[in-house]
């Protein structure tokens, strides 16, 4: 546990949300002429040669620091996908630095506390968001409600949705227990929301699973009478909700006595005209329903 001690690559396997990927932790690089620096700068640079992406730490409470230079540089080098985690935010001087670290000139800074755990879902996200596949798995009409508000209404950076599920992996992606079988897609595009990430793919392999009724979404509302929240793009608004929204979205409508014309406002401003006979406010009348 005591930081600049470590030499050598330690590789784990980490899990989240049905994705797997190997995670290999290095010795922190320091300019000063410690004995074992070189050691560690080859772990590093080997470390470099097998990622995908690297995962390059700063501390905020220290700020921007003559080894993060260091080490920019030798990322650069690697043309590799480079996720700066900027660490200790929690600390009450990390605001004073936390604008410094984008000197370092890279696309993509994430803010975290690995002590308090804050930020890491963000961190995790960003590292399998560009696996470039996803599975989507077919529900049958027996499927426990519960899994329908883990998955549909729940946001991974909140929960990790695996978790309590007993899944297996097809083609290192996961498959729900009891689905009726699942499509594998490759992500051809990715559209950003304002509140989703949304991902367009193609099928490239379908799973065969158990033979159950799969559910719809006629099913799911009129039997199963699942509902959507209201920020859901999904969301069908009940008979009395329609009619109120129906009465809140009715304006008065005016006609003008000379031509005929019928307008929709609320109410009419003292400059308006009649786009075809000319005549102003004074010749229009409300029209009775």
């Amino acid at each position: 546990d005591t930081p600049g001690v470590t030499r050598d690559r330690i590789h784990g396997e980490v899990t989240y949300q049905g994705k797997k990927f190997n995670l290999i932790d290095t010795g922190g690089l320091d300019i000063s002429k410690e004995d074992f620096n070189d050691e560690i700068k080859t772990q590093v640079e080997i470390g470099i040669l097998e990622a995908d992406k690297i995962i390059f730490v700063v501390d905020a409470k220290e700020g921007l620091t003559a080894n993060d230079l260091e080490v920019k540089d030798l990322l650069r080098k690697s043309g590799k996908d480079i996720i700066v985690a900027i660490n200790k935010v929690d600390n009450k001087q990390a605001k004073d630095h936390l604008y410094d670290f984008y000197e370092l000139g890279f696309d993509t800074y994430i803010e975290i506390s690995s002590e308090h755990n804050l930020g890491i879902a963000d961190l995790l996200e960003e590292i399998i968001k560009d696996f470039k596949k996803f599975a989507i798995n077919i529900l049958p009409e027996t499927v426990d409600m519960n899994w329908i508000g883990t998955f549909g209404f729940e946001s991974s950076k909140n929960i990790n949705k695996f978790e309590q599920i007993d899944y297996r992996m097809e083609q290192s992606l996961p498959i729900l227990p009891s689905t009726c079988g699942a499509l594998l897609c490759e992500v051809k595009e990715t559209i950003e929301t304002s509140t989703h990430t949304i991902f367009i793919g193609t099928v490239y392999e379908t799973v065969s699973a158990t033979k159950d009724n799969p559910m719809t979404y006629a099913y799911y509302h009129q039997v199963k009478k699942g509902t959507s929240p209201k920020t859901a793009p999904t969301y069908i608004a009940n008979e009395t909700e329609q009619k109120e929204d129906t009465k809140e979205k009715k304006k008065t409508k005016w006609v003008c006595t000379v031509c005929g014309y019928v307008v929709e406002m609320d109410e009419l401003p003292d400059d308006f005209r009649c786009p075809i006979c000319g005549r102003g406010k004074e010749a229009f009348k409300k029209l009775e329903d």
